[in-house]
C-alpha cells in the first residue's frame, strides 16, 4: 500500500493528497500551486525556497549542497528548504500531514498568485482601495 501525505501550501491553503516520492516543487506544481524554480529542479538555485511549517519529519535531512544554495535564499529560516529537494517519505513515520509556506518572493509569475491566475481579483482589490479613499 502507497504512503499517502497530505500537504497544504500557504497562504494558498490549497491540501492536496500524495503518495511519497514526489518533491514537493513537483507536488505543487501538479496541482497549481506556484514554485519559482529557475533551475527546474536541480539544486541549482534558491529560488525554489519553502519554509516547513509543519512535517518536517517527513522529509529528507538537507545535503550540504542544499544547504549552499539555501544560503542564497531570501527570508531563510530555521526551517528553509528547497521544495526540489524535499522528496516525502524518504524519512519519518510514513504517511502524515505537512504544511508548506511559499514565501512571496517565490510567487513572483507576472498575473499569477498560488498558480492560478487573479486578474480579476486584482481589479477588484484595485477598485476597492480607490474607493475607501472617497
Amino acid at each position: 500500500m502507497a504512503r499517502m501525505y497530505q500537504v497544504t501550501f500557504v497562504p494558498d491553503n490549497v491540501t492536496v493528497e500524495t503518495e511519497a516520492g514526489e518533491t514537493l516543487l513537483d507536488v505543487a506544481n501538479r496541482n497549481g500551486v506556484f514554485i519559482d524554480s529557475n533551475c527546474g529542479g536541480f539544486c541549482a538555485c534558491s529560488t525554489c525556497h519553502v519554509i516547513i511549517k509543519e512535517g518536517m519529519e517527513h522529509l529528507p535531512e538537507a545535503t550540504e549542497e542544499e544547504e549552499d544554495q539555501l544560503d542564497e535564499a531570501t527570508g531563510l529560516t530555521l526551517t528553509s528548504r528547497l521544495g526540489c529537494q524535499c522528496v516525502l517519505g524518504e524519512e519519518g513515520p510514513g504517511e502524515g500531514e505537512l504544511v508548506v509556506e511559499i514565501p512571496l518572493h517565490n510567487r513572483n509569475a507576472p498575473g499569477i498568485i498560488g498558480g492560478h491566475d487573479h486578474d480579476d481579483d486584482r481589479s477588484h482589490v484595485t477598485e476597492h482601495a480607490h474607493n475607501e479613499g472617497h
